[in-house]
Parts: C-alpha cells; structure tokens; sequence
C-alpha cells in the first residue's frame, strides 16, 4: 500500500469522536481533524497533534513490510516521544481504526489485500 491509499482510508475511517483505545487506555478520542493536525484527546485535560507528515513518515517501514513500533517513533520523533510517550500508540492506533495497519505485540505491521 502507498501512502496515497492510506491517507484515504484514515480520512474516511477517523473522524471526530473517533475512539481509538488500546485495551491499555481511555480518553483517546479524536476530537478535531483538518489539513495539517489530527487532535487526539490522551487523559482528562490532555490532548496531543498527530501531523499528517508525522503518519506519513511512520507509514513509512509499514510501506516496505517492516513494522512501525516505538523505538522507530523514538527514533524519528525523540521530542515528542519524551514530552508525551502516547504519541506511539495514538498513531499506531490511527493506522489500525483506518484499516491500513495491524497491532501484533505493540508493534504495527500493514494489513495484507
């Protein structure tokens, strides 16, 4: 899959109010989406922004048959990994509602059509 098709498929399935828990977490409800930011709601009063580059950039080892996990967000985002570790699973998240991923033990690997 390109990053074309995905960004299609999580433009239709992520929407506002949007649940995109884990078995592990609450509060996780995509509260806004437009061009550039996906706002995603991460406790009571907290909320962090997924950019549509940083999905596309994490979309990326899915794209070649690798797997997007945390040490790859770490990795490729570190401020934003120490200032909020949700962002791992938020976007993993994104990807498994949308249908362009799956979750096999924390990691995220793309769905085979």
């Amino acid at each position: 899959m390109d990053w074309a098709s995905a960004k299609k498929l999580i433009e239709s399935e992520i929407v506002q109010n949007t649940d995109i828990n884990t078995n592990k977490s609450e509060y996780r409800i995509v509260k806004s989406i437009d061009e550039e930011v996906i706002t995603v709601q991460v406790g009571e009063l907290n909320y962090i922004k997924v950019t549509w580059e940083m999905l596309e950039n994490c979309f990326k080892p899915i794209s070649l048959g690798e797997k997007y996990d945390g040490n790859y967000f770490r990795e490729h985002f570190p401020e934003h990994a120490k200032n909020h570790p949700c962002y791992v699973h938020v976007v993993g998240q994104i990807f498994v509602k949308s249908g362009v991923a799956i979750e096999q033990s924390e990691k995220y690997i793309e769905v085979i059509r």
